[in-house]
């Protein structure tokens, strides 16, 4: 992508903001005829480009994540060529487009400026090259496998299900086993988690890989808010922890990310208490942790046949 112009298109369809792309401007300028930067955008979508290489033309921290952000841009022709070679909705182009903007806020809300760390390059790589797919609120990978270090039986009377390690008996079957093809679920911080969202981007799902016959076993998903913990430190009215009750629970039992989540980048580096609480899930994690506690990751799965289940059990 030669053209600095066509950058800054790009920008404006992901969602990014007039002053946003004014600030990228110059160095899109900068940028946009050399040679290196059309070959970062090879490697970038080769998989090959490292920090090191990405960062190595400026000397500058800020210069440096706007040129990864200017780089995930020069992507936006692939990835809309992707979408058309696949014949999928431009719908679901638009509604992926989306994450660019996201994670550039996210950016400028914690350093004040628009940009990109470097370790967000590698997710919004796999956005772009349609690894990562968005049916509304939610998003997954376009393929998984469920990498749990348990399996999932089912009782053939009772219907109750078990995690764990050995095969319970003769009178269980096993549901869901390490290695099994799932859809993996993302949750884009793109405004409340509303439940009926939530179950509304399942069943596009479920229906999206029924019709090219992925045969998952369930849904799954992996998050510093799907710690059980939360149900005693939220509301019960709290959408994190319905979310949570849409499916079965379990432990990593590996620390989280939620501080850096909930408190960003300051609330990492210096302390929740260095962050003013703006609501109340940051007030009340807040207090959790300054009491002692620890969050852990979680992770949630829901088996493909309690799909109808759960639609019925959310409209009543």
């Amino acid at each position: 992508m030669r053209n600095p112009d066509c950058l800054m298109d790009a920008g404006r369809k992901c969602g990014l903001s007039a002053g946003q792309l004014e600030t990228l401007a110059p160095l899109g300028r900068r940028v946009a005829g050399e040679s290196f930067f059309a070959e970062h955008l090879r490697m970038l979508k080769d998989g090959t480009l490292t920090e090191a290489e990405a960062a190595s033309r400026f000397s500058e921290t800020r210069l440096q994540r706007q040129y990864y952000l200017l780089l995930i841009l020069g992507l936006y022709p692939s990835m809309k060529e992707v979408y058309r070679e696949r014949g999928w909705p431009d719908g679901m182009f638009r509604e992926i487009s989306g994450d660019v903007a996201i994670w550039t806020g996210h950016h400028e809300e914690n350093f004040g400026y628009p940009g990109l760390e470097w370790r967000i390059t590698g997710w919004l790589r796999g956005v772009a090259m349609g690894n990562v797919i968005q049916f509304g609120r939610l998003q997954c990978n376009l393929e998984h496998s469920f990498d749990g270090d348990f399996s999932v039986f089912r009782n053939n009377r009772s219907g109750e299900l078990r995690n764990s390690l050995e095969y319970p008996g003769a009178e269980w079957t096993c549901v869901l086993a390490p290695g099994d093809p799932t859809v993996n679920l993302h949750i884009p911080a793109s405004g409340a988690l509303g439940i009926g969202d939530c179950l509304e981007s399942l069943n596009r799902m479920d229906r999206f890989f029924t019709e090219r016959n992925y045969r998952y076993r369930a849904f799954v998903c992996s998050s510093w808010f799907l710690d059980e913990q939360l149900q005693r430190i939220l509301k019960p009215e709290s959408n994190i922890v319905k979310f949570q009750r849409l499916g079965h629970l379990f432990c990593s039992g590996k620390p989280s990310d939620a501080v850096w989540r909930v408190f960003g980048e300051k609330g990492l580096a210096e302390g929740v208490g260095a962050v003013e609480p703006k609501n109340d899930l940051q007030r009340r994690i807040a207090n959790f942790l300054n009491n002692g506690g620890t969050l852990y990751f979680g992770g949630l799965y829901i088996l493909r046949d309690e799909l109808a289940a759960l639609n019925d059990r959310c409209r009543s």
